[in-house]
């Protein structure tokens, strides 16, 4: 997407997919999830492993550039859980 002056500017998205695997390579398709009620925020670089039906993510980052030569990122410290049983 362009943005000013015919920059490329990345587009935030806040939707949640789950790949539901199988060994019938037929059988493997991308699921869109329900968003939780308390989701983390846009962020990229995150780190996810699965544990006892759930999605345990930690961290990420933010950058925000408000100019071509100004960016600054905010490093997320933080864990959540995402219920990976179908809901």
């Amino acid at each position: 997407m362009k943005g000013p002056a015919g920059k490329l500017r990345g587009i935030i998205y806040n939707d949640i997919w789950a790949l539901k695997m199988n060994v019938d390579f037929s059988q493997i398709r991308w699921e869109r999830r329900r968003k939780a009620p308390f989701a983390p925020s846009a962020r990229c670089g995150v780190s996810m492993a699965p544990h006892k039906g759930r999605g345990i993510l930690f961290g990420g980052v933010f950058d925000q550039e408000e100019s071509e030569e100004d960016l600054s990122s905010i490093f997320y410290n933080d864990l959540y859980g995402h219920s990976c049983d179908g809901s």
